[in-house]
């Protein structure tokens, strides 16, 4: 088995239990994203805790391509900037999850492509 298949088998599943949750329990989630807000250790280390994960996706996997190993080196990317960002500037970006929170639609296309992205990760590293 390849890195890159591992990390579909990994990242596949994690983002479709991602999606669910995002839309069975968006009041969970809403009292997450205030959790969060309300404590810069949260903020700060999930922040650091992305900025490793997405360093490590793109230190074993970066590679463009029209396929699941170019959607995995996006993700990666992805989860390295957004760490970074909410670093350097937390304060701004909380008020722009503020604003996005209050949209469902956002929310639910948000966890509509989460969902397809999860599925065809686990279907190409399990069933491909």
């Amino acid at each position: 088995m390849t890195t890159s298949m591992l990390m579909a088998r990994i990242a596949g599943p994690v983002l479709m239990a991602l999606a669910v949750y995002m839309l069975a329990d968006r009041a969970g989630l809403a009292k997450m994203i205030d959790e969060i807000d309300r404590s810069r250790l949260l903020l700060v280390w999930g922040s650091v805790f992305n900025m490793i994960l997405g360093l490590l996706m793109v230190n074993v996997l970066n590679i463009w391509a029209w396929n699941y190993q170019g959607l995995l080196t996006l993700l990666g990317w992805m989860t390295l900037l957004k760490g970074a960002a909410f670093l350097v500037m937390p304060n701004v970006l909380c008020r722009q999850v503020h604003v996005f929170r209050k949209m469902k639609s956002v929310w639910v296309v948000g966890a509509a492509v989460l969902l397809v992205m999860g599925a065809y990760l686990a279907w190409v590293g399990y069933l491909a």
